[in-house]
């Protein structure tokens, strides 16, 4: 290795280092904003609750209020939120609920919730949104399908060409 490219390589590894100390939690940014973080397993106990029970959501958001957008990586990148838990088993009660509380909707949330224009303008304006896929590879259609069943909705996602329920995304 000759003497220039050693020194440009010493000066990028320094800079690397410096960029990684910047973002580590002791730096006084990140602590103005990085607070005591909520536990996993409370996370996942929500997360859990909102599929199916209210009144233990209630519970652990008055608790909480937090938690009310907490997201549990799974595994391999199948993130879901306690909105999206709701949401993907067609809990409209819970998701409504969550949505009083603060939770962030996303257009998962809109389809179940049969919120139509509001999720036909977001597919408009970015037309690759209608193949994502949300909690445990459920689609678009999946979640207008399990909700409010908005006919005009599952028909426009239909007409655009999607026509999985489930995408099995996560196979090796």
């Amino acid at each position: 290795m000759n003497r220039s490219k050693f020194i440009h390589l010493s000066v990028l590894g320094g800079l690397a280092i410096a960029g990684l100390e910047s973002c580590s939690t002791s730096n006084s940014l990140t602590k103005k904003f990085v607070k005591d973080p909520l536990k996993m397993s409370l996370s996942r106990e929500f997360v859990f609750w909102a599929h199916s029970n209210l009144k233990e959501v209630k519970t652990l958001t008055q608790e909480h209020p937090h938690l009310v957008n907490a997201t549990v990586d799974w595994g391999d990148g199948d993130f879901e939120s306690a909105l999206g838990a709701a949401s993907h088993v067609g809990n409209k009660d819970i998701a409504n609920y969550l949505l009083e509380q603060g939770a962030r909707a996303d257009i998962f949330t809109l389809a179940m919730l049969g919120k139509e224009q509001l999720v036909i303008q977001q597919i408009e304006a970015f037309p690759k949104t209608i193949n994502l896929i949300g909690p445990h590879g459920f689609t678009l259609l999946h979640h207008a399908e399990i909700g409010v069943k908005s006919q005009k909705l599952i028909d426009y996602l239909k007409n655009k060409g999607l026509t999985e329920k489930f995408i099995e995304t996560y196979k090796k």
